[in-house]
C-alpha cells in the first residue's frame, strides 16, 4: 500500500546521496506489487489483483529505459494471491509460487522466462500435495551426480544432475 495511488510502488534509494526515486506507482487496475525478482537489468513482479480478469498479472520494469510492461494477465485456473518469492535459478528463468487457484485450486509454481517473457504454471497444488504457505521460501537445490568423476577436485556441485524446486 502507499504511493500517490495507494496501490504500492516500485522505488530505488540511493545509498550514498541517500535519494528515494519512485519508479513507478500502482493503481487498483494494475493491482498491489507482491512477489519481486530481479533478471540482469529487469525486475519482474507479481500483483495481486488488477490485470485484465482482476486476479493479478506479471510484470516487468526495465531498469534503464524506466518502462514498465505488464506480460501476463493471471487467470483463476493458473493461480493467483501472494506466495513465493521470485528467484533467479541456474536455468536463468524466474520461479515463485501463488497460493490460490490454479487446476486443483490450491496454487501453482509460476515459472517466468527472462528471455522471451514467457509465463507458464509447471505444477499446480492439489489435496494431496497441499497448497503453499503464505510468503513461503522456494531455493534451489543440485543433486551430486550418483557417480563420482574420480576427480578429487570435483566441488558438490560439479556434474550435478538433478534440480529441484524446494518450497
Amino acid at each position: 500500500d502507499g504511493g500517490i495511488n495507494a496501490g504500492g510502488t516500485i522505488f530505488k534509494f540511493d545509498v550514498g546521496s541517500s535519494s528515494y526515486t519512485v519508479l513507478e506507482s500502482f493503481t487498483g487496475t494494475t493491482g498491489l506489487p507482491i512477489n519481486l525478482g530481479l533478471s540482469g537489468d529487469m525486475l519482474y513482479g507479481i500483483t495481486s489483483l488488477g490485470g485484465a480478469n482482476v486476479v493479478g498479472s506479471v510484470f516487468k520494469y526495465d531498469l534503464i529505459n524506466d518502462t514498465y510492461s505488464t506480460i501476463h494477465d493471471l487467470e483463476l485456473n493458473e493461480g493467483y494471491y501472494r506466495g513465493a518469492k521470485l528467484f533467479l535459478a541456474s536455468d536463468n528463468n524466474l520461479y515463485g509460487s501463488l497460493d490460490e487457484g490454479g487446476q486443483n485450486g490450491f496454487g501453482s509454481i509460476i515459472k517466468i522466462n527472462t528471455t522471451n517473457d514467457d509465463v507458464t504454471f509447471p505444477f499446480h497444488f492439489s489435496t494431496s500435495t497441499g497448497n503453499t504457505t503464505l510468503r513461503s521460501m522456494i531455493t534451489e537445490v543440485c543433486i551430486p551426480p550418483a557417480t563420482p568423476t574420480g576427480d578429487s577436485n570435483q566441488s558438490f556441485a560439479e556434474g550435478a544432475t538433478i534440480e529441484d524446486i524446494v518450497i
